[in-house]
């Protein structure tokens, strides 16, 4: 039995909390400086399967970074809070279709392949970069077509429900 296992066993016997013991010895972090943020670069490429590798910049405060990913790869980078300039050099036989940063993107075909972002104190931002080859055609993301479509007679069923409650509660309100 490893030593975290016999530790856990001994805080189980002795009554403490265990999910305060977990919390505090197996998910503590090294925190970060105060104001510094991460920025999470995540690569998706259509056809999933290729193996070309993308190169990415990161100009702002400081030296520029620079990476390079695959397709369903990502980078994390510990950076100050500022604004940055992401840039990614897009192979030959690619076309940039979206770079999307929280609630900031650009749809494409992105020509310059750069977004400009700001990053806040002590935040994590991530942003998505998706490479198509051209002629292919790009199924929808995952979850862009999930919303419930209701029908007429659900919306109709729907209306009726919320009328009669806002009609009881208008009830024992007065």
């Amino acid at each position: 039995m490893s030593d975290v296992a016999k530790e856990l066993v001994k805080i189980v016997k002795s009554g403490v909390a265990l999910g305060a013991w977990v919390s505090l010895h197996l998910f503590a972090v090294v925190p970060l400086d105060a104001q510094q943020s991460t920025l999470t670069v995540l690569k998706l490429v259509y056809p999933v399967n290729d193996a070309t590798v993308f190169s990415f910049t990161l100009e702002g405060s400081g030296p520029d970074l620079t990476f390079e990913l695959m397709g369903g790869e990502s980078e994390i980078l510990t950076v100050d809070p500022g604004t940055y300039i992401l840039r990614e050099t897009v192979p030959e036989d690619w076309e940039l279709g979206l770079i999307r940063c929280g609630l900031t993107f650009a749809a494409g075909p992105v020509a310059s392949g750069a977004l400009q972002i700001e990053i806040p104190p002590a935040e994590s931002v991530t942003c998505r970069f998706l490479n198509v080859m051209p002629g292919i055609p790009v199924p929808p993301p995952p979850g862009l077509m999930d919303v419930p479509v209701l029908s007429p007679t659900a919306v109709s069923i729907l209306c009726m429900a919320l009328a009669t409650a806002g009609g009881l509660l208008l009830r024992k309100a007065i």
